[in-house]
């Protein structure tokens, strides 16, 4: 090879992966990479992608130099298509090609899948559940796809059209896990209760009056009520924060009563400033006058606090159950700190899974060789998960347990990964970034939940090279 060519290439790959390096440092920050000002030499914000190339530059002669005067002026790889082509090679077919193929190894999985509306657009994170070849357990976010509708039917076909597209077997599908919260909404008293609280918390919340007027009746009234804040919202998906509000809502229903007096009737108007007492429209007298008579309702305050009671039973295990390293097993015993009644069957494991051992009929010798193991062993020696007993196993002595608890690991306990997810989606599709296509979103969604992964720049770039081909060389004839 001709010593000039090589050098040359050399130095367009090491200018590309700068370039990539640019990408993924924006992409792991969550942060927009353009500018309102990207031409090369005006004044103006060039948008961070720019701007860190600009910053590395005063530290690398080459990539200063290619940004000053590059070598083609239409092959520079600065453009808003060479940066959409970047992230997708990362995204997709680095990142995402790396979680797929230890899927396959995994050969079992569990889908998880939500939903979630972002700028009037419904949106799917789908993850996967699968055991690694360390045999730990790993939920990882795998796609955000869009949906027209969120019936089961559109769900159910955006899954399999991932997975079509992925090249990963539905029939190794061994689990599947869905949020379904508007399937889940209870109805009547208990919707109704919960109504009328967001309502409540909505109109004090939304008018900077009305929550000063609460503020005044809670400082005057408690001595502390150890909050923050004496109202909060609701959160739609996290039960843990869900217990929260409900805590501040208990604590303050009280001073909510008396301030909505104040409003609706006129009362205790000279225990507070005139500044919340006086003033007054009519239309939110009216609304105070409703919003109170509902409050004082027998209905809503006997479900509310049914409820409340419930969710401070479960606040404790609601937040051990939303460990992303949990199998199942593990699970049921944390349960069963709520509810001793709680066993579990091995029969039912090996029902459930016979086509997967390679003899079902001799698990339960397998089983006494496996408790003659462990009986004589101390209770805090014997492994209290499937992820721990999987590592103990000797397939000399137990293969058929290299099986049945492997495929127990497979299945994910919550989705709460999905809503990790979503939560992604929010610090990723702001309001300035809303037109964002949904390809771009993956990707990025992809690089930034997926932070720690350590990433080969030198395969991306080899990836650019061969998916987007340009007038500079990147790669020699040998090397393609």
């Amino acid at each position: 090879m001709d010593s000039a060519k090589e050098a040359n290439i050399k130095e367009n790959r090491h200018i590309l992966k700068c370039v990539a390096e640019a990408v993924l440092y924006c992409g792991r920050q969550c942060i927009a990479l353009r500018g309102s000002a990207e031409q090369q030499h005006c004044s103006g914000n060039p948008g961070n992608f720019l701007a860190l190339l600009k910053l590395l530059s005063n530290h690398n002669e080459k990539l200063k130099q290619h940004l000053e005067k590059p070598k083609l002026k239409n092959a520079t790889y600065l453009s808003p298509q060479s940066q959409n082509e970047m992230i997708d090679v990362i995204g997709k077919h680095v990142i995402q090609a790396k979680i797929v193929e230890e899927v396959r190894h995994a050969q079992m999985y569990t889908v998880l899948a939500d939903e979630v509306t972002s700028h009037n657009v419904e949106l799917m994170p789908m993850c996967v559940c699968f055991v690694d070849k360390d045999l730990n357990i790993r939920e990882e976010l795998l796609e955000i796809c869009t949906l027209p509708r969120i019936t089961g039917h559109h769900i159910a076909s955006a899954i399999k059209d991932v997975l079509s597209h992925l090249s990963i077997e539905i029939a190794d599908c061994r689990g599947q896990g869905y949020d379904g919260a508007s399937n889940m909404s209870s109805e009547n008293l208990v919707r109704n209760m919960i109504d009328k609280m967001k309502y409540s918390v909505m109109f004090f919340t939304s008018s900077p009056k009305r929550e000063l007027l609460l503020k005044e009746v809670v400082d005057k009234e408690a001595y502390s009520t150890g909050k923050r804040k004496p109202l909060i919202d609701l959160s739609r998906t996290r039960w843990a924060a869900r217990h929260d509000a409900y805590s501040h809502f208990y604590s303050a229903f009280v001073f909510i009563i008396k301030a909505l007096e104040v409003m609706a009737h006129g009362l205790h108007t000279e225990e507070y400033s005139e500044d919340v007492t006086s003033g007054w429209e009519g239309k939110y007298k009216a609304e105070a006058y409703g919003l109170l008579s509902g409050l004082q309702n027998f209905g809503f305050i006997l479900t509310f606090l049914t409820v409340y009671q419930v969710l401070s039973h479960l606040t404790g295990i609601t937040v051990k159950l939303q460990s992303t390293s949990l199998d199942i097993i593990e699970a049921f015993s944390m349960v069963d700190e709520c509810n001793s009644d709680v066993t579990v069957d091995i029969s039912e494991a090996v029902a459930l899974y016979q086509d997967d051992l390679p003899s079902p009929e001799v698990i339960h010798q397998e089983l006494k060789r496996w408790k003659l193991k462990w009986q004589a062993k101390s209770s805090h020696q014997r492994p209290s998960s499937c992820a721990s007993a999987i590592k103990e196993c000797d397939e000399m002595n137990v293969s058929e347990h290299l099986q049945t608890p492997e495929n127990c690991m497979h299945l994910a306990v919550t989705s709460c990964e999905c809503e990790r997810s979503a939560s992604t989606l929010r610090r990723l599709n702001t309001f300035m970034r809303s037109s964002m296509g949904e390809d771009r979103m993956s990707s990025l969604a992809l690089i930034h939940t997926h932070y720690d992964m350590a990433l080969d720049l030198d395969e991306a770039v080899d990836l650019y090279s061969k998916m987007h081909p340009r007038r500079l060389e990147l790669m020699s004839v040998l090397m393609s």
